[in-house]
């Protein structure tokens, strides 16, 4: 061990001389210095000297950074945050990390490793939190890198949902149905869109549903989709206050396909109170069919 520690002073010491400046090394050697942090770090690490490895990986990416490597300098901070039991220290240096990798114009990374701060810092900070996974969301959209980047943005959903910040929730249900429509996938748009209907009602937002039904319902395909039949149903029962053709619903083979956080929100909704109001009519599939046996 006090080989392994002597060799870890020794590359941290030739790292820093090569930082040092004078009347001829006018600027620092950022680029001599990166393989001794580097040596350092993983040196530290293996004598368990935590906070000396965390250094070590920091000063390394700073030299990264000093020469235009942002993608090695955000990696460098990736393992400098595992070396602290902080949640908000790795979560600070984590989010640093994340800067570094827009920069090196590696936004599903990027992404990616606010996933990581944010799900830090679900105990300590969840407003923060949420707010990390949010971002990651808009990067991915931003980017137009959602299918290099899905995990992060499940979740994200994921994350939100599980901490009832349903409003976030919608926002990235949003975003993933305009991707979805860039990436021409309707059904996993009508996964969203369906998703956006049952937050609103756990939400205890009827009004707020109906509205967003009848906006979908405008695109057209959407009321061609098995996603249809379900909002429709839902909220049909929620106008009749039907708790009976709401269980149904939460058995209904068409919302498997959902993520498992949204189908855990579906089951648990209940309807209070009576019949809600409506400004916009809907049918439910048993009176569809049977005006169309009427017709017949």
């Amino acid at each position: 061990m006090d080989a392994k520690r002597k060799e870890a002073d020794e590359n941290m010491a030739k790292g820093e001389e090569r930082l040092k400046t004078s009347l001829f090394r006018r600027k620092p050697d950022w680029l001599g210095a990166i393989d001794f942090f580097d040596r350092a770090g993983i040196c530290y690490k293996n004598c368990q000297d935590k906070p000396k490895s965390m250094e070590a990986y920091k000063k390394l990416s700073t030299c990264h950074e000093n020469i235009g490597g942002y993608a090695s300098a955000a990696k460098a901070l990736e393992n400098a945050s595992a070396l602290t039991d902080d949640a908000v220290e790795s979560a600070n240096i984590l989010e640093a990390a994340a800067r570094l990798y827009q920069v090196a114009q590696t936004s599903e990374r990027a992404a990616e490793v606010l996933v990581k701060a944010a799900k830090i810092l679900e105990k300590n900070d969840v407003t923060r939190a949420i707010t990390f996974m949010t971002e990651a969301a808009e990067i991915i959209e931003d980017q137009e890198r959602y299918h290099m980047a899905r995990d992060a943005f499940i979740s994200a959903l994921t994350f939100v949902a599980r901490n009832r910040d349903y409003d976030s929730a919608i926002k990235i249900l949003e975003r993933q149905a305009r991707i979805f429509a860039k990436l021409d996938q309707p059904k996993n748009k009508w996964k969203a869109q369906l998703s956006i209907i049952v937050l609103l009602l756990a939400k205890d937002d009827f009004s707020a549903a109906d509205d967003s039904y009848e906006s979908f319902v405008k695109e057209h395909d959407f009321s061609s989709s098995d996603e249809w039949f379900t909002a429709t149903d839902l909220l049909h029962a929620y106008e009749q206050a039907n708790t009976e053709a709401l269980d149904k619903v939460k058995e209904s083979p068409h919302i498997i396909s959902l993520e498992n956080c949204i189908i855990k929100v579906l089951k648990e909704l209940k309807i209070t109170g009576g019949p809600k109001p409506r400004k916009h009519h809907v049918m439910g599939q048993e009176e569809e069919f049977k005006d169309e046996n009427d017709i017949l």
